[in-house]
């Protein structure tokens, strides 16, 4: 006797059947229906935790700029390193592959 718990082949079958995909909008010709963010630069996540006085100046550079919280906090970074580079305390250039300049 079968197990009860064991699909058969032939509901098997159907149950391949019933989850294949509907057709894309893409297929009958028609654009997809959200286009999504355009793809920039490779990024990595970065997870901080900031105090409630910075993330309302971030709230506030957002509204006055029409920029989103990551372009505002690469823009900072940014900068504060350039202020680093100028104060001697980062090398004038950066490590190409992302690591450390070897001293010397």
């Amino acid at each position: 006797m079968p197990d009860a718990a064991m699909p058969t082949t032939e509901t098997a079958g159907q149950a391949n059947a019933d989850s294949a995909r509907p057709a894309s909008r893409a297929s009958f010709g028609l654009p997809p229906r959200r286009r999504g963010r355009p793809s920039g630069p490779d990024r990595v996540p970065l997870h901080v935790r900031v105090t409630l006085d910075v993330d309302a100046l971030v709230t506030e550079i957002a509204a006055s700029t029409g920029d989103g919280p990551q372009e505002i906090v690469e823009e900072a970074v940014r900068r504060y390193a350039a202020g680093l580079r100028r104060a001697g305390k980062l090398p004038k250039q950066p490590a190409e592959d992302g690591s450390a300049p070897s001293a010397g």
